[in-house]
């Protein structure tokens, strides 16, 4: 009897990703990719994650040498 509800978790559980990855993958064929769109809730939460992890503590508190002139701007 177990074995019963082992393999009926199994096949509900393969019949809900396989919904989830439908309803995915006709959002994208529907929308596309394009770089105008606005990014998701968690798409700026996990870029600006590791935008604050990409650099060590000690670097992020350094000035930049380079003092902002137009001569600068223009090279």
């Amino acid at each position: 009897m177990t074995r019963l509800y082992k393999i009926a978790g199994m096949v509900l559980a393969l019949v809900i990703f396989t919904g989830i990855g439908a309803y995915v993958y006709m959002g994208t064929a529907m929308r596309g990719f394009s770089a105008r769109a606005e990014p998701s809730r968690t798409e700026t939460m996990l870029a600006t994650y590791a935008r604050a992890t990409a650099m060590p503590s000690g670097v992020q508190s350094l000035k930049n040498p380079v003092h902002a002139f137009s001569d600068v701007f223009h090279e």
